[in-house]
């Protein structure tokens, strides 16, 4: 667990991290420097901690494949998330989401997204663009309850199922 509500300035120096795990603990908020300086990340876990939001320069990680923010108290995720072009799995359950930026269909790569347990009446339109979409988890949200799933995403695995995944991709 990590017991400070900040990442440590010097953190920002180890640029050449391919992986940042935070795990449970305190934490509430990831610096500017995270975007910035962290170019070759391939992973980011910030898993069951009091994060409310992410930088916008989480954009910035071109590099990254997993982005894994669940069980955390994100109420929305920041326009930049788009230019993740090369992320293959967003995992985001069990938070506060009420939105998405329309900025999430720039993400075409995407094979697997799970929003499982979050605010989300709806998926914005440009998820059309999602064409890699195998695994689509959304249970637990109000798009479940009316049905407001779009016509294009529907064959993906999971949808509003209340079963537990059962895939775990390589490296997770």
């Amino acid at each position: 667990n990590y017991s400070q509500k900040v990442l440590p300035e010097s953190f920002g120096g180890l640029k050449s991290l391919v992986e940042i795990g935070v795990y449970g603990g305190q934490l509430e908020e990831l610096s500017q420097s995270i975007g910035n300086n962290h170019k070759r990340l391939v992973v980011l876990r910030v898993i069951g901690t009091k994060l409310t939001s992410l930088p916008d320069s989480v954009g910035n990680l071109q590099n990254l494949r997993y982005l894994l923010v669940y069980n955390n108290q994100l109420t929305s995720l920041p326009e930049s998330v788009g230019n993740l072009h090369n992320l293959l799995g967003l995992y985001a359950w069990n938070n506060t989401l009420i939105s998405l930026p329309e900025t999430v269909g720039n993400m075409k790569s995407l094979f697997l997204v799970d929003l499982r347990h979050n605010r989300l009446p709806n998926l914005p339109s440009s998820t059309s663009q999602w064409t890699n979409i195998e695994y689509l988890y959304v249970a637990g949200n109000p798009l479940c309850g009316t049905l407001n799933i779009p016509s294009h995403l529907k064959g993906a695995k999971g949808l509003c199922d209340q079963k537990r995944m059962t895939v775990h991709p390589p490296l997770l």
